[in-house]
C-alpha cells in the first residue's frame, strides 16, 4: 500500500511512502568453502584466471578463500574476485592469504562471481587454493539481503530453523550490514538450517539503479 500519493514526476517511490514489509527465506545454505573455485593447482605460480565452478551463488554471501600449502610455511596468495553484488552492480573484492595454509574472510557481497585472478609467491607442488563461503560466525559470514536497508532497525525479526527447530534470534546493531546489506547470523550457518528474515527496508537515494542485471 502506498502511504503517500505524491509521488516524484518521475514514478520513483520512495521505501518511506510504501506500507509494506519483506520476508526473505534462506533454505538450506550452502556450506561450501570451495562453491565458487573447488581447487586451483597453483604449484605453477600466479593463475591469470582461476576455473569457475559455479559462477552464482546459492544466496548472496560473502567470501572465503582458502590457500593450502603442501609442506612449509611460506605460501602467499592474493585473490582478485570480480563480481556482481545482489543487486546487479559490479563488485571487486581482494582476499590474501600468507604463511602457508590458511584462509582470508571478505566482508563484500557477491550474488555471482565471473573472475578470480591468483598472485602466488611461493608456490610449490601440491598447492592449491579454493573459494567459497563464509559460514563461521567468528569469520563474520553474512547472508545478502534482496533489498537496501538504512538502519539495523529495518530488521523486525528472524527465525532461525535450526535443525527443524524454530528459535527466534536476537537481532543487534553489530549483526546488520548496512554498507553492504546483509544479516549476520548469530552462529555458524549450517547447511541442515533455515532463516526467515523480516524486514522493511528504508534507504533510498535518488537516482540510484533499480535494475538488478543477474
Amino acid at each position: 500500500m502506498i502511504k503517500n500519493r505524491n509521488i516524484d514526476k518521475n514514478a520513483e517511490i520512495s521505501p518511506a511512502k510504501l506500507d509494506r514489509y519483506e520476508q526473505y527465506c534462506v533454505i538450506k545454505p550452502s556450506a561450501s568453502a570451495s562453491w565458487f573455485v573447488s581447487s586451483e593447482d597453483i604449484s605453477g605460480g600466479s593463475v591469470a584466471a582461476a576455473t569457475i565452478a559455479n559462477e552464482r551463488a546459492d544466496y548472496p554471501r560473502n567470501l572465503l578463500l582458502t590457500s593450502t600449502e603442501d609442506s612449509g610455511s611460506d605460501l602467499a596468495v592474493s585473490a582478485v574476485v570480480v563480481g556482481e553484488d545482489q543487486f546487479g552492480a559490479p563488485v571487486t573484492e581482494t582476499l590474501a592469504t600468507t604463511g602457508g595454509t590458511g584462509t582470508a574472510a571478505g566482508s563484500k557481497i557477491f550474488a555471482k562471481v565471473t573472475s578470480v585472478a591468483l598472485t602466488v609467491t611461493s608456490g610449490a607442488a601440491s598447492d592449491v587454493v579454493s573459494l567459497g563461503y563464509v559460514i563461521t560466525n567468528s569469520g563474520s559470514a553474512k547472508i545478502g539481503l534482496p533489498a537496501k536497508i538504512g538502519v539495523y532497525t529495518d530488521i523486525k525479526a528472524v527465525t532461525w530453523i535450526d535443525a527443524g527447530t524454530a528459535k527466534m534470534e536476537v537481532v543487534a546493531t553489530g549483526d546488520i550490514d548496512t554498507t553492504y546489506h546483509a544479516y549476520q547470523p548469530n552462529q555458524d550457518i549450517d547447511a541442515g538450517d533455515d532463516y526467515i528474515i523480516l524486514f522493511k527496508p528504508t534507504k533510498w537515494k535518488q537516482g540510484q539503479s533499480v535494475d538488478a542485471d543477474l
